[in-house]
């Protein structure tokens, strides 16, 4: 295979899609995949298989072009699984134009929502792999939480190699359902959300969670609840993460409260939580949206410039 990879196909989103600021922002909610400037890396399992692919921007926002490169594979990899894999982790189902109409009539939503104009999300493989990060980041920092995760994959995930440097797919539910809470002590997380990501690890291999991208939005949100451990926060990122569609996820993220009061009021802190509920509120089923878009743009101003 070229050092250049073998192009797959050249994909047309539907625009607005900023493909470079989407790739740069996912690094806020998975650890998984990177972007060098000019291209996102990313490992896939396709069946019993594994691929690296590099997907690169060849058009503009307005008018998105992305060119998908296969750049190694290990075991069998069947090219029109990855070209489906490769599409839904785009997340190229996601209309922003309703959610845009919306923000234009408030205008500190909009000031925040010009300023990434084109933002998506880049699924994760699963529903299971959503799941079980979401788990790993519940009430802790970020920070925290992802070197939890870089640990977890770094134990337990499977690896392609090109050009000397390793990309890697999320740990396989028959590991984590195998582990143990000793095993799982280096995450730092707790006793219990450790229970929590071995016992999803064991449903998903007895019913995969995969099922839920069959089912009604509501319907996926009340599976996800009923879970012991499970609750709305965690529910909302995992539907987010991994089907790419956005419920509100609430004042619980204490770094959202932190945005709406910076962006919003104008005050340092964190607004209370009645208040940055009913702030979202006023978009209806865009809240979910108009809070991603607020904590990115906070992630952003934060630790880089987008």
């Amino acid at each position: 295979m070229p050092m250049t990879g073998t192009l797959v196909e050249t994909i047309h989103p539907a625009p607005p899609y900023d493909f470079a600021l989407t790739a740069r922002a996912s690094r806020f909610y998975n650890t998984l995949g990177a972007f060098d400037g000019s291209a996102y890396w990313r490992a896939l399992r396709i069946g019993q298989g594994l691929a690296l692919v590099r997907l690169a921007a060849t058009g503009t926002p307005d008018r998105p072009a992305i060119d998908v490169y296969l750049m190694a594979t290990r075991g069998e990899v069947d090219h029109d699984a990855l070209r489906r894999h490769v599409r839904r982790i785009l997340n190229l189902h996601l209309d922003l134009s309703g959610f845009y109409d919306v923000a234009r009539r408030d205008e500190r939503l909009w000031r925040v929502v010009e300023s990434l104009s084109g933002l998506h999300i880049f699924q994760t493989e699963t529903i299971f792999e959503a799941l079980a990060i979401t788990v790993l980041e519940q009430q802790i920092s970020l920070a925290a939480a992802q070197r939890g995760e870089r640990w977890l994959i770094e134990w337990a995930g499977d690896r392609i190699v090109w050009n000397g440097t390793a990309h890697a797919v999320f740990p396989p539910a028959s590991r984590l359902a195998q582990a143990s809470i000793a095993d799982l002590t280096p995450t730092k997380v707790t006793f219990r959300r450790m229970r929590t990501v071995i016992d999803v690890a064991r449903m998903e291999m007895e019913n995969s969670f995969e099922r839920l991208r069959e089912q009604p939005l509501d319907d996926a949100y009340r599976a996800l609840v009923s879970l012991s451990g499970v609750g709305h926060w965690t529910a909302a990122w995992t539907l987010a993460r991994g089907t790419g569609h956005f419920i509100y996820f609430g004042s619980a993220d204490v770094a959202l409260r932190a945005a709406v009061n910076h962006y919003v009021y104008g005050q340092p802190g964190r607004c209370d939580a009645a208040t940055t509920d009913a702030y979202f509120r006023q978009f209806g089923e865009h809240a979910g949206l108009a809070a991603y878009y607020t904590l990115m743009k906070w992630a952003f101003d934060r630790y880089a410039t987008p």
